[in-house]
């Protein structure tokens, strides 16, 4: 493995823990910290050892923090956050490394419809270094929400059992002749596409015996998106 054309085994311990942040998806916490304090953990690589908190340090914990919306609970102990508020704590973590490689393994997995928006639209802004005047970042993420990857990914590696059979701009690695072409459907079976009806109030969808596979999306830009099968016949 390397980056900009170095192994990644070449630099010690502290200088691998600069350069690739990782979030997996279910890291346990083993003490009653608080949240701004295991948030802070992200920055001991860029600490000498015992080194108090620098004001660089600080601005980038409160960034994280700001970034996943969990400043409120900054001085509440992560034994009493929920499931999704902890999954927010721990990618703050991650976020404030400052890595110019984060590596998140289903980040969203834990959270309600409006934070997996809000998480991944935080993710896509450190890539773009939208808070720094740095070059941008590689942010590389596990998701199994495919409307969300085409979304919010700029390239897709689509997986079946282990094997890359994708990769691309998600237009081509995400269309219905894409994943009839990797296998992962079978060529009758219903083929569900996202279609954004930018400033709709209401859809009236008539979908007859077929209306199980209507899902609706929200976004936080107001658009509506609606997943449909191929036959379905949509009125906004």
């Amino acid at each position: 493995v390397r980056w900009r054309e170095a192994p990644l085994a070449k630099p010690d311990g502290r200088g691998r823990a600069r350069t690739v942040a990782y979030l997996p998806q279910d890291p346990p916490v083993h003490w009653p910290l608080a949240a701004r304090e295991l948030v802070a953990l992200g920055r001991l690589p860029h600490r000498a050892y015992a080194a108090e908190e620098s004001a660089a340090d600080a601005a980038a914990v409160t960034t994280a923090m700001r970034q996943t919306d969990t400043l409120e609970f900054a001085a509440r102990s992560v034994s009493r956050l929920s499931v999704g508020e902890r999954a927010r704590v721990l990618l703050a973590r991650a976020l404030a490394v400052e890595a110019p490689v984060l590596l998140a393994d289903e980040p969203i997995a834990m959270l309600d419809p409006y934070h997996q928006l809000d998480v991944l639209g935080a993710l896509r802004s450190y890539a773009a270094c939208a808070d720094s005047g740095s070059s941008r970042r590689l942010v590389v993420v596990v998701l199994h929400d495919l409307g969300l990857a085409a979304r919010f990914c700029d390239r897709v590696l689509l997986m079946d059992d282990g094997a890359i059979v994708g990769d691309g701009a998600p237009d081509a690695t995400l269309g219905a002749d894409a994943l009839v072409a990797a296998g992962l459907r079978q060529t009758n079976a219903a083929y569900f596409d996202t279609l954004r009806v930018e400033g709709a109030k209401t859809a009236t969808v008539r979908a007859g015996a077929e209306a199980a596979g209507i899902a609706f999306r929200y976004f936080a830009d107001g658009a509506i998106g609606i997943s449909v099968d191929e036959t379905t016949t949509i009125d906004d």
